[in-house]
Order: structure tokens, then C-alpha cells, then sequence
């Protein structure tokens, strides 16, 4: 049964309801409450009111498009380890979809905040600067499946090092909020390293403005098998 037909019973009804809504302005209301709503299929309004990045069953998301998220989640798999620049509750999504993530964090305050939330696959490392880890690096943590860059600063930095120093060969690159001025310089960064992009502009949980994750792969074979 569709929302028209089990709320006024016929179509001419509906359509006047509609027409109504259409001219006084409260389309917001339709989102909020039609049962067909795209926002409020994907728990926008309920990580708006908690002010937190979570789903409409309460479940954590990343703080990403949700175009990205739909499109990353079936491609996660047990056997992957992910490396994070930037801990959050992307840290607790990842954990619950591949076998090990190991976040750094330049906030103490926050990773002490984290880390009681941590399952025993995930972890993060402290420290003092994004810097720190690119200039001195930590002990040798081999390479991973995926690399996210999510942080508060460097991230061109962070970046670089990421592809040089921890991904595999075949590794892909999350990087959120690319819609900034610094996209110049990201695509200057990866493409001499044959990766191509995939762009997913959209809303994210909780904020209001429009942004865009996007996904860095290198063509034929990848961890994600894009």
C-alpha cells in the first residue's frame, strides 16, 4: 500500500495533498515522514537528532557520503586490513567488516575517548602529529588493503606516505572531503601513481552541506576488485 492510497484512500486526494505541499514549502516534512524518504531511509534524521554519525537503527556509519558507504560496504571482506589517518567511528564501521584497522591519531584526548569502544581487531596509535608518523615512522606495520584519509591536517602528506610506505600494490585509497581546493593537488599526487577515481558527492550522516568521498584504485586487480 503507498503512502497516497493509506492515508486519503484515492488519487485525487493525493494529488491534492501534494499540490499543497509543493506550494506552501513543506516539503521538508514530507522528507522527514514519508515512508519512501530517502533521508529518512538512511537514518539522516536520526544522526542529525543524536549528532552523531549512525544509521536509523542506531548502528555506527562513517562519517562519509552515503553514496560512498553503499558502495565500499559489499566490497569489505574479513581478510583486509585498513590503515586510517584520522580515528572515529569509521574506526568501529571498519572494524565490524574486515580483519584488522589500525587508525592514527593526533587528538589524545579523543583516542583515550575511542579506544575503551575498540574491539580486539582494531587499534589506534597516538600521536603527537600526522607528521610524526611520516617523518618517524612507527615499527614496521606491513601493508594494507586500504588506506583512509580522514584527518585533521597533511593530508596531501599523509597521503604520499600512505601509498609509498603501507599500501600494497594493489591497494586502494579513501579519501574523504575532496570537494575542498585541495583537489588539484590530490589528483596531482595519485595519478602519477596510476591510480583513477571514483567521486561519490552526497550528503553524509548528521551534517547539512553537500560533500564528496572519493575512491582512488588502481585499474585491473585491487583489494576491492573494483
Amino acid at each position: 500500500m503507498t503512502f497516497e492510497s493509506g492515508l486519503l484512500g484515492n488519487r485525487a486526494l493525493a494529488n491534492g495533498l501534494w499540490a499543497v505541499i509543493r506550494k506552501t514549502g513543506l516539503a521538508p516534512l514530507a522528507l522527514r515522514w514519508h515512508p519512501r524518504s530517502a533521508l529518512r531511509k538512511v537514518g539522516w534524521y536520526s544522526s542529525f537528532r543524536a549528532s552523531r554519525p549512525i544509521d536509523g537503527s542506531g548502528g555506527i556509519l562513517p562519517w562519509w557520503t552515503y553514496p560512498s558507504i553503499e558502495f565500499l560496504e559489499p566490497r569489505l571482506t574479513a581478510g583486509l586490513r585498513v590503515v586510517e589517518f584520522g580515528a572515529g567511528h569509521s574506526t568501529l564501521w571498519l572494524s565490524a567488516r574486515v580483519g584488522e584497522v589500525v587508525s592514527f591519531e593526533s587528538d589524545p584526548a579523543w583516542a583515550n575517548r575511542m579506544r575503551p569502544a575498540l574491539p580486539g581487531n582494531a587499534r589506534i596509535i597516538a600521536v603527537d602529529s600526522y607528521e610524526q608518523v611520516i617523518e618517524s615512522p612507527p615499527v614496521d606495520l606491513g601493508r594494507f588493503d586500504l588506506a583512509v584519509i580522514d584527518c585533521s591536517g597533511e593530508r596531501v602528506r599523509c597521503a604520499e606516505f600512505a601509498i609509498t610506505h603501507l599500501l600494497r600494490s594493489e591497494g586502494v585509497l579513501l579519501w574523504d572531503n575532496t570537494e575542498g581546493p585541495m583537489w588539484e593537488k590530490i589528483v596531482k599526487l595519485t595519478a602519477p601513481h596510476g591510480f583513477r577515481e571514483i567521486s561519490f558527492s552526497g550528503m553524509a550522516p548528521q551534517v547539512l552541506h553537500w560533500s564528496t568521498t572519493t575512491v582512488f584504485y588502481r585499474p585491473g586487480q585491487n583489494s576491492l576488485e573494483i
